[in-house]
């Protein structure tokens, strides 16, 4: 089997990942440092109060995705590429510190060049449901779902984005820090994906009014996983880091929009060959007022 028959399979390992209930936790190792430029303009120092409001809301979630086939470290193929659209709407429900989420995904659409026209798996509306603590975000297990559904797993992966536990009150500066693994499934691969995440509050963001906190969180990514294919044994290795920047309406309790990018070096061994891939994910989150 050749390696190449494996790109699309993977182009979207962890954006778009089946996972199983996931929890978060304090991170052990040395924080992974923040990229980005401050916030210019930002106002003097002072503190904000953020708090997930109980309501229903919609987004508008786009996905981009490309990989590439890496010879060596000068040169590279592009192999793939695609664009995925969803329109999700979350719900949620404060029950003392709980907060109880239910978010269903009623529009889902990819697009792959030179591939138009291919009927997605399963159908919408696909509807997944949980509850998030100070310390853990889990997905309810649905005994009802069987293998992976692509539309499913999109919905898990964007929980990580919509659904973040930031601490109450937010000062310029401030840092936290937790982790987060991932069981997932990737064309039959059982994948674990471990991401350690670095969150730092940037500041007030004035271009786009009073009362709007931009938190930047950077990730530091590990997968493993093992399988097989086509009666061909599969070893996924992959690593990376990504950045994501959220605005956060401190007024209304909830993300207004966010921009995420990821980067992953990846190597895949099957029983008769080896290939290395580097792989380029993008992702915005639109608040639909």
């Amino acid at each position: 089997m050749r390696i190449t028959a494996l790109r699309i399979s993977f182009s979207l390992v962890l954006m778009v990942g089946c996972s199983r209930p996931t929890r978060t936790g304090p991170v052990p190792q040395a924080p992974v440092p923040a990229t980005s430029a401050p916030v210019t303009g930002a106002q003097a120092p002072q503190s904000w109060s953020f708090n997930y409001q109980a309501g229903i809301i919609s987004y508008q979630i786009v996905r981009n995705a490309t990989i590439e086939s890496v010879a060596d470290s000068l040169s590279s193929v592009a192999l793939d590429s695609s664009q995925n659209t969803a329109h999700e709407v979350l719900s949620l429900e404060r029950i003392g510190d709980t907060i109880h989420f239910a978010l269903a995904v009623d529009t889902f659409a990819t697009t792959i060049p030179g591939r138009a026209g291919i009927p997605q798996p399963t159908k919408v509306p696909v509807q997944i449901q949980g509850w998030m603590t100070r310390d853990s975000l889990v997905v309810t297990p649905d005994s009802a779902s069987v293998g992976c559904n692509p539309i499913k797993s999109a919905a898990e992966s964007d929980l990580q984005t919509l659904v973040v536990r930031f601490p109450e009150t937010l000062t310029p500066g401030m840092t936290w820090q937790d982790s987060v693994d991932i069981t997932a499934c990737q064309a039959s691969i059982p994948t674990t994906v471990h991401i350690s995440r670095l969150f730092r509050v940037k500041g007030e963001a004035p271009s786009v009014g009073s009362g709007i906190v931009v938190v930047e969180r950077s990730d530091s990514i590990h997968a493993h996983g093992e399988g097989a294919q086509q009666q061909h044994r599969v070893v996924l290795d992959a690593v990376g880091d990504g950045t994501t920047v959220y605005h956060l309406s401190t007024s209304d309790g909830r993300l207004v929009h966010a921009n995420g990018d990821q980067r992953l070096d990846i190597t895949v061994v099957t029983s008769e060959n080896a290939g290395h891939f580097r792989q380029s994910l993008k992702q915005e989150v639109v608040l639909i007022r």
